[in-house]
């Protein structure tokens, strides 16, 4: 999807990671935008809002 936002002409691309998918995006260029919350059922998850610009 990245290849595809930059050939788009795309200046960053955002998502949405979990806790445990946080290190592996960070370790590829994105950046920590802020942490949120998600809500599944009685569930509640921490995901982060992550960044990279091109």
């Amino acid at each position: 999807m990245e290849k595809a936002a930059k050939k788009m002409g795309a200046k960053k691309f955002r998502l949405e990671a979990t806790k445990t998918a946080k290190e592996f995006y960070q370790k590829r260029g994105f950046r920590i935008i802020k942490k949120a919350k998600h809500h599944i059922g009685d569930q509640t998850l921490d995901i982060y809002i992550m960044e990279k610009k091109f």
